[in-house]
């Protein structure tokens, strides 16, 4: 696979600091990045989309025509619909990204911005195809994947400092059909390259993350949790249901759960199921009560709780997949028959949680 950057006059020395980065991560013959030489005196910067992919082609005319070449205009002006970048509606070996404009983005330099954009769009070409056979794969709401069509500027830097891929698409992608040795090459090597550029924009020092951690608990009714850092706002969404209501019962408890314990605890189980009734408006505390103290009685009580934990926890891993200072923090940890959530209880704020 060979992937033929363009560039005009002021984009050319972007591209060429592309070409050295990109190349550290794909280093078999499988997949290789190359500059068109010849471009650089492209002096009329296209604004329409037409235009901008009218001189991609013009570049692909006179070059020996292989299935597995790619084109990608590194542009330095404005588009007409403002998007970062894009592949051609009908052929999905032509694709642009904009390189400019992102000092408008507090903390995303240019050459990271170009950079995860030309790594997003090709993923895209290569394992989805052209726009029109993969609108449908866009992720509307911010996700932080790479797979995010968002405009507001929050969910951009936070897409471009979460740096990575959903589990969703990535099912998408193994049933695609065009996971081949060289997609796979591809796709490991984008991996690799979007972590590094996650490691450039989020910089935090993991001494001083207790200090900086500013977490609020809002259960909305999508039951959405928001871990604000710095700048950063990233989303968890537990089910409206028992995840949320045990996560918020381990948030409330400094001293952990014991299984054994809370068995005779009665004052704990009913505060469970209060909890319950609360993030799921449908129940009442009383039918919750009911449904634990079924369980004490089948003795199934202690599976539901090890099968809660590790539901929290899957959904845990896959928000902060790329946060592991915060995952540390937020996520359940078991000692013996305890299980706990070690984070200062002075950074959380809900109207769900008692005093601790």
């Amino acid at each position: 696979m060979r992937i033929h950057l363009i560039s005009d006059q002021e984009s050319h020395n972007i591209s060429k600091e592309l070409i050295l980065f990109l190349n550290q991560y794909f280093r078999s013959d499988l997949v290789k990045f190359f500059i068109v030489e010849d471009t650089e005196t492209i002096k009329n910067i296209p604004f329409t989309w037409k235009e901008i992919f009218q001189t991609i082609r013009a570049y692909t005319v006179n070059r020996p025509e292989s299935q597995n070449d790619y084109f990608l205009y590194i542009m330095s002006g404005d588009n007409e619909f403002s998007w970062f970048a894009a592949q051609d509606q009908n052929d999905s070996k032509l694709g642009f990204v904009q390189s400019s404009n992102w000092e408008l983005y507090d903390g995303i330099d240019a050459f990271s911005g170009t950079a995860y954009h030309l790594l997003a769009i090709l993923f895209r070409m290569v394992f989805f195809g052209n726009l029109n056979e993969s609108q449908h794969t866009y992720h509307l709401e911010s996700k932080g994947c790479l797979n995010d069509l968002v405009l507001v500027k929050s969910q951009v830097i936070h897409k471009l400092r979460s740096s990575y891929i959903c589990h969703a698409c990535v099912d998408k992608v193994k049933s695609s059909g065009r996971l081949t040795t060289e997609g796979l090459e591809l796709f490991n090597g984008s991996l690799k390259a979007i972590s590094e550029i996650r490691n450039r924009l989020v910089k935090v020092d993991l001494g001083q993350i207790s200090n900086l951690l500013d977490f609020s608990l809002i259960t909305g009714e999508e039951n959405e949790m928001i871990i604000c850092l710095d700048d950063d706002k990233i989303s968890i969404t537990l089910s409206r249901g028992w995840k949320s209501a045990l996560y918020l019962f381990l948030l409330e408890r400094n001293e952990g759960l014991d299984a054994k314990e809370l068995l005779a605890d009665s004052i704990g189980l009913i505060r469970l199921a209060q909890l319950y009734a609360q993030v799921k408006p449908t129940q009442t505390a009383q039918n919750a009560l009911a449904i634990l103290n079924e369980k004490i009685q089948y003795r199934v009580f202690h599976d539901f709780l090890d099968q809660t934990v590790c539901a929290i926890r899957r959904s845990l891993n896959e928000s902060l997949k790329n946060f592991p200072e915060l995952l540390d923090q937020l996520t359940i940890k078991t000692e013996g028959d305890l299980r706990l959530i070690e984070l200062d209880r002075s950074k959380i704020s809900s109207k769900h949680l008692r005093a601790a």
